[in-house]
């Protein structure tokens, strides 16, 4: 739920800012800063907040998963209320699930690669 209300609250900059509005402390991003190359999770935040204003081609352009991540948080949101209410299982059995994990894995080294194979070629 925090992530839902954060990115509602934040206001992403431009895909070539790297800033969040209104003021929130940013930290770079090591790895960018040692290797010149952004890490798989580099936008991510910024794509959320875009998406979460309706802005999908800014969301896009900052990271490809943070429509995806979106939407996921408010499908957990949903399954978790739906489920407290009538005292059943909720999603964290299912998204602890190994086979569950490999794939978001997979999918978030996957959109790090295509990024990757833009930016250079």
């Amino acid at each position: 739920m925090a992530v839902l209300a954060m990115a509602h609250i934040l206001q992403p900059g431009p895909p070539a800012d790297s800033t969040l509005r209104p003021s929130v402390i940013a930290f770079p991003c090591l790895f960018r800063e040692f290797t010149g190359v952004p890490c798989p999770g580099c936008g991510l935040t910024r794509s959320v907040c875009a998406t979460a204003h309706g802005m999908l081609a800014r969301a896009f352009a900052h990271h490809y998963l943070g429509p995806m991540v979106y939407l996921a948080a408010w499908v957990v949101l949903v399954w978790s209320l739906i489920a407290l209410a009538a005292r059943t299982e909720g999603p964290d059995r299912f998204l602890s699930h190994p086979r569950v994990l490999k794939v978001l894995l997979a999918a978030f080294l996957g959109a790090w690669v295509v990024r990757l194979l833009i930016m250079l070629g």
